[in-house]
């Protein structure tokens, strides 16, 4: 079972930041080597929902920790990933410079990588909208434990 880091959600959070900007990009054996990009919005969603609200505490803390294991499971190491994959269609909504909402459909692929680790099933979502670079999206898992440190530190829900 992967365990949070007991070091309070202020430094899971740096910790995590360091090891996802050491990231920046890399190449993905599934896709040819093409690169994948670990950007800065998408490290946002590890901490918030869609509709950018914070995820809860305890979320927070298992997507941090689990930053620690999204390359290795891109990079497809020990050949033991299970991928996944899906189109459909987004809608972007967007205001135009008259202040106007435009709504545009765009075809946008996502591959789900899946990786045991630990005894957890650790899942890594890739995305990539009309043929644009391909982005690291998001991380989770089902399984996970909060580190008795982490119940002690993490009273702030913020």
């Amino acid at each position: 079972m992967i365990q949070t880091w007991g070091i309070g959600l202020d430094g899971a959070r740096d910790k995590a930041k360091k090891i996802y900007k050491k990231i920046g990009t890399i190449p993905c054996p599934f896709f040819s080597d093409e690169s994948v990009s670990f950007t800065s919005r998408r490290f946002e969603h590890i901490l918030r929902d869609k509709g950018k609200r914070l995820r809860p505490v305890s979320q927070r803390l298992i997507r941090l920790r689990l930053i620690e294991y999204v390359e290795a499971i891109i990079k497809n190491e020990d050949g033991k990933v299970h991928v996944e994959f899906r189109d459909e269609y987004e809608i972007e909504r967007y205001v135009n410079r008259h202040g106007e909402k435009i709504l545009e459909k765009k075809k946008a692929r996502f591959w789900a990588f899946y990786a045991d680790i630990g005894g957890c099933k650790i899942k890594v979502v890739i995305g990539q909208i009309e043929g644009g670079k391909k982005e690291f999206l998001s991380v989770m898992t089902n399984k996970f434990e909060i580190h008795q440190d982490d119940k002690t530190q993490t009273k702030n829900p913020a």
